[in-house]
C-alpha cells in the first residue's frame, strides 16, 4: 500500500512538472493551468483505477465463495467473527491489564513510591477492568453482523454531506475569485452582475451527490440565460469541479437513459452559452464535461459488476444462514468464555492483592509491595494468555503473522498463582492425560477465581482423581460466601457447557459440611486422539 501510495505521489508530480514545462512558454498564467489540468487527469485515474480494483476484488470474493461447500462457508465466517471478535474486544480489555500491569510496575520498581496511593489506583483500575468485562460479555450475547450494522448504517445515511457544502463553498469562492480578476478587464462581462450569476453558478455543485441532474440542467441554464441578458458567467479553474462533478454525479447515480438526456443537454446549454461568449473555449468546457461523464460511466459499470459479484455472493451465503448463524452464535459463547477465563481470573487475583496492599500500607510495606508485585505479574501473564488467545485466532485464519500459540499453563502453575496471591491451596493430583489438560486447567482456574472473589476462605484443596473410566475434578472450600450477592455470569455456566460438550458431567453447590464445591467428571475413553 505505501509504494503504491509513493507511486502514484511521484506519477502527480510528474504530471503537474510536465504540464508546467509545456505552458512556461506561454507564461506562468498557462503553466499553473496546464499543471492543474495535469493533477485532475491523475486525479481521474485515480478514481478510475480504485474503482475496477475494488470490482476486481469484490469478483474475486463472489468466486471464491461459490467455490466453497457448506462447511468451508460456515468455516470462514466463524474465522472472520473471530478475528473480528479478537480485534474489538481483546484490544479493549488488553488496555485496561495494560494499565494495571504499569501501575503496579511502577510501584514495585520505585522504592520511594507512595504503595498507598498505587494500591488505590490498581484496585480502581481493576474495578473498572471488571465493568469493561462484564460489558463485553453482555454484548456477545447478542449477536450482531458487521454487514448488518453497515448496512443499516448506509441506509440511515442520507440528505446532504458536510462536505458538499464545504466543496459548494470553495467552488464558489474559487469562481466568483477568478472573476474578480476580469472585472473591468475582459469584455463582455457585466462586472458584478456577472459575479453574481457566476456564483449562482457554482453553487449548483453543491447537488453533485444528491441531486446531480437537477444541479446539471440548472448550471447549463445559468450559463446559458445569464449570456443571453448580458450578465456571462466567468469561465476558468472552477469549471472543472461545476461541471466536472455534476456530470460526473449525474452519470454514476440517475437511470441510464436519465444520465444521457441529462448529459446532452448539458452540454448543448453550456455549449451555447459558451460560443456566444467566449468561443475559444468551447471545447475546453465540452471536453471537461466528456471526461468527467466517461469517468463517471466507468465507476457506474465498475459498481455495477461490483453489486452484481456480492449479490452472488450474499444468495451463496443466504443459503446456508441458519447454519452460518448457529455457528457464529457458538463461537460468540466460546469466545466469551475464554474471555471470562483469562480476564475474570486475573482481575479477581489483582483486585485481592490491591485490596492487600491498600490494607498493608504503611504498617507492613514489603507486604504492600509484595502484593502489588503479584497484581503486576498476574497482568502481565493476563496479557501473554490474551496474545495466545490471539494468536490461536491467527493460525485458524492462517494469517503469516502468527508463529503459533503458545502453551497453556499447567493446573501446578495455575495452583502456585493462587498461592502467590494469598490462597492456601492443597493440591493432590493423579496424572492427567494430555488432551484433557486444558479443560483440567480451566475447571481450577474458574474454582479457585470463584473462592478468591467470592468466598471468605482462605484455604481451598483441588483434587485430580482418576476413577474407573472417568477423571475427577474436585475443588472444595470451607469458607462463607461473601455478603455481596453475585451475579451469575459466565464463569460456572460456561464450565458447565464445557464438560458436557466434552461427555462428562458438572456440579457446583455448597458443600455438606460447609463452604462451596465443584466438581467435574470427565470421561477417559472420550479423550481425542
Amino acid at each position: 500500500m505505501l509504494v503504491r501510495r509513493i507511486v502514484a505521489v511521484a506519477v502527480l508530480i510528474a504530471l503537474v512538472a510536465t504540464g508546467v514545462a509545456v505552458g512556461w512558454h506561454g507564461g506562468v498564467l498557462d503553466a499553473v493551468f496546464l499543471g492543474i489540468v495535469a493533477a485532475l487527469l491523475w486525479l481521474v485515474g485515480v478514481v478510475i483505477a480504485r474503482s475496477m480494483s475494488q470490482a476486481r476484488v469484490a469478483r474475486r470474493s463472489a468466486q471464491t465463495s461459490l467455490q466453497l461447500d457448506d462447511d468451508e462457508i460456515i468455516a470462514r465466517a466463524v474465522a472472520e467473527e473471530r478475528t473480528r471478535l479478537s480485534s474489538d474486544i481483546d484490544r479493549q480489555l488488553r488496555v485496561s491489564l495494560a494499565q494495571i500491569e504499569s501501575l503496579a510496575a511502577g510501584s514495585e520498581n520505585d522504592p520511594h513510591a507512595d504503595l498507598g496511593a498505587a494500591a488505590r489506583a490498581v484496585h480502581r483500575a481493576s474495578r473498572e477492568a471488571t465493568a469493561e468485562l462484564r460489558r463485553q460479555l453482555g454484548l456477545l450475547r447478542d449477536v450482531v453482523h458487521p454487514s448488518d450494522t453497515a448496512d443499516g448504517s448506509r441506509a440511515r445515511r442520507g440528505g446532504m454531506a458536510g462536505s458538499d457544502l464545504v466543496i459548494a463553498a470553495a467552488t464558489i469562492a474559487l469562481a466568483v475569485g477568478e472573476g474578480l480578476a476580469y472585472i473591468g478587464h475582459l469584455e463582455p462581462y457585466a462586472g458584478w452582475a456577472s459575479a453574481l450569476t457566476t456564483a449562482l453558478a457554482a453553487s449548483t455543485v453543491v447537488w453533485w451527490r444528491l441531486a446531480p441532474v437537477a444541479g446539471a440542467l440548472t448550471v447549463g441554464a445559468v450559463w446559458l440565460a445569464s449570456a443571453l441578458v448580458g450578465m456571462p458567467v466567468f469561465g476558468g479553474i472552477w469549471v472543472f469541479a461545476g461541471f466536472g462533478l455534476l456530470a460526473y454525479g449525474v452519470a454514476t447515480r440517475a437511470g441510464a437513459l436519465t444520465a444521457i438526456a441529462t448529459i446532452a443537454a448539458l452540454g448543448a446549454l453550456v455549449g451555447v452559452a459558451t460560443m456566444i461568449v467566449e468561443p475559444l473555449n468551447v471545447w475546453a468546457n465540452l471536453l471537461t464535461v466528456a471526461v468527467a461523464a466517461l469517468t463517471g460511466l466507468v465507476v457506474r459499470l465498475a459498481r455495477m459488476g461490483m453489486a452484481s459479484a456480492r449479490r452472488a455472493e450474499a444468495e451463496r451465503i443466504e443459503a446456508v444462514r441458519p447454519a452460518i448463524d448457529a455457528a457464529l452464535a457458538a463461537e460468540r459463547g466460546d469466545f466469551a468464555r475464554e474471555l471470562h477465563d483469562t480476564v475474570s481470573h486475573a482481575v479477581g487475583v489483582i483486585a485481592v492483592q490491591a485490596a492487600a496492599a491498600e490494607v498493608s500500607w504503611p504498617t507492613y510495606p514489603e507486604r504492600a509491595r509484595s502484593a502489588l508485585a503479584i497484581a503486576h505479574h498476574t497482568a502481565v501473564d493476563a496479557l501473554v494468555e490474551l496474545g495466545r488467545n490471539e494468536a490461536t485466532t491467527q493460525v485458524a485464519t492462517g494469517s503469516d503473522a502468527a508463529a503459533g500459540p503458545s502453551p497453556e499453563p499447567s493446573a501446578t502453575a495455575l495452583i502456585e498463582r493462587f498461592r502467590l496471591a494469598g490462597l492456601a491451596v492443597s493440591f493432590d493430583a493423579d496424572e492427567v492425560p494430555t488432551p484433557l489438560q486444558p479443560l483440567v486447567v480451566r475447571v481450577v482456574q474458574e474454582g479457585l477465581t470463584n473462592v478468591l472473589r467470592h468466598s471468605e476462605a482462605s484455604s481451598a484443596s483441588v483434587e485430580i482423581i482418576r476413577a474407573g473410566e472417568s477423571l475427577r475434578v474436585i475443588i472444595a472450600d470451607s469458607g462463607r460466601p461473601l455478603a455481596a450477592a453475585h451475579v451469575p455470569g459466565y464463569g460456572l455456566v460456561g464450565l458447565r457447557e464445557r464438560v458436557e460438550l466434552a461427555g462428562g458431567s458438572f456440579s457446583a453447590q455448597p458443600g455438606v459440611t460447609g463452604g462451596f464445591r465443584v466438581e467435574a467428571a470427565l470421561p477417559l475413553e472420550r479423550m481425542p486422539a
